[in-house]
């Protein structure tokens, strides 16, 4: 992995949040729901998202994008090259055959 995405701020900000939320789950306390947990519609609220989460999100998933852009270039390159090449060769399968 580069220098660049080892330093980046975004990426220091997201596993530091993770770290946190690593270790306040294992802390759980009664009465805070986890994601195996059922809540009851009449008991429970809706939870608001806190205000900036919209753009911490559109910016973390910039960040990803910017990340997997090469690598996906690449793997797609690969499969439409494999692809012609496969056609090709059952193309030439299909004359030497007539």
């Amino acid at each position: 992995m580069s220098e660049a995405r080892d330093t980046n701020p975004l990426v220091e900000r997201v596993d530091a949040l993770l770290k946190r939320h690593q270790e306040s789950s294992q802390k759980t306390e009664d009465g805070i729901p986890v994601l195996t947990e059922v809540i009851d519609p009449e008991r429970g609220a809706a939870v608001t998202p806190p205000p900036g989460s919209d753009a911490l999100a559109a910016q973390i998933e910039r960040e990803v994008l910017e990340q997997l852009a090469p690598e996906l270039h690449e793997m797609m390159r690969r499969v439409v090259r494999n692809a012609v090449l496969r056609a090709l060769a059952a193309r030439e399968a299909g004359k030497a055959g007539s």
